[in-house]
């Protein structure tokens, strides 16, 4: 069984953090390395890390100074020690077999990178409407291999799947690539980079987690 390191970047998110932990910890998958990347948070998230920590020894802290995410992701990938990465944003909240799904899918196909689908939710963990369903490039299939092509072209069309949640990454594709610092939207520099790297990308028609919409959040702000 792989070693999957799931990094998650954290700043003031006390009002879901544990939620979201619990989500992770529970995985069906159970060989997570989970790194937990506080990025100088002033509320009591840190004390919630540590406490989990104390519960779970996959998880280690790393007390940064604020950065930004996208140097807290730059410290996760820095101390990975897994053969697969899988981001997660401390607000949101994650299918229980979703990184199984994910690890299963890459070991059968020797993917490199293997995306899925997620939902939407508001603050307090009610639906929204989902535009983000993954049947467009995959069609009725639960399981396609798509081109690089293909990809950008969902990302043109629908400008979700840039972001670099929702995806398993053999680390491979991180040995010489790092989230631009500093920057809202990192990822549109660095996902270029990774998905030309790839030499297969596989798509899941399933649900991976919940991406939560709230006002506190970057992408919202």
């Amino acid at each position: 069984m792989k070693l999957v390191s799931v990094i998650v970047p954290i700043y003031n998110s006390e009002r879901y953090l544990e939620e979201c932990l619990n989500s992770i910890i529970n995985q069906t998958y159970r060989n997570l390395e989970i790194l937990l990347i506080d990025d100088g948070s002033t509320d009591s998230s840190a004390e919630i890390c540590e406490r989990y920590a104390q519960k779970d020894e996959r998880i280690i802290v790393i007390h940064v100074e604020n950065g930004g995410a996208s140097k807290a992701r730059n410290c996760g990938l820095d101390n990975a020690n897994g053969e697969y990465i899988y981001f997660a944003d401390s607000d949101d909240v994650y299918s229980n077999d979703g990184i199984e799904a994910l690890v299963s899918c890459a070991e059968d196909n020797n993917a490199d990178i293997v995306m899925g689908d997620y939902n939407e939710m508001d603050w307090n963990g009610g639906n929204i409407t989902d535009p983000h369903e993954m049947e467009r490039i995959i069609g009725q299939d639960d399981c396609k291999a798509i081109s690089e092509e293909t990809f950008w072209n969902y990302v043109t069309k629908c400008n979700v799947t840039v972001f670099p949640h929702s995806k398993l990454y053999h680390r491979r594709l991180w040995e010489s690539n790092r989230f631009n610092e500093g920057m809202i939207c990192e990822d549109h520099y660095v996902l270029p980079n990774i998905i030309s790297s790839a030499n297969s990308i596989m798509c899941l028609k399933i649900k991976l987690f919940c991406y939560r919409i709230h006002d506190g959040s970057v992408m919202h702000r």
